[in-house]
């Protein structure tokens, strides 16, 4: 289902973060991730180039004291009413 996001949505976004430790264990890179969810409202959306951008990035203002964040578009899993 695809859904329009525009200034003033309330959305839910959900990625994964690298946590700084990193272990070169055995012959493979390995690293651990937390997962991270935020829900808030759309305040920006910023695409790389005015015509076709190839990269979309949304400033949402989180419920709760959280300070503002930039998340790429992919990571907006839900609009919510």
């Amino acid at each position: 289902m695809t859904r329009t996001v525009g200034k003033g949505d309330r959305v839910r976004a959900r990625w994964f973060e690298a946590d700084p430790k990193a272990s070169l264990a055995g012959m493979q890179l390995k690293f651990s991730t937390s997962a991270r969810e935020v829900v808030g409202v759309v305040k920006k959306i910023r695409g790389n180039r005015p015509v076709k951008p190839t990269e979309v990035a949304v400033l949402i203002l989180p419920d709760g004291k959280m300070d503002e964040i930039w998340v790429r578009s992919e990571w907006i899993v839900e609009v919510l009413s």
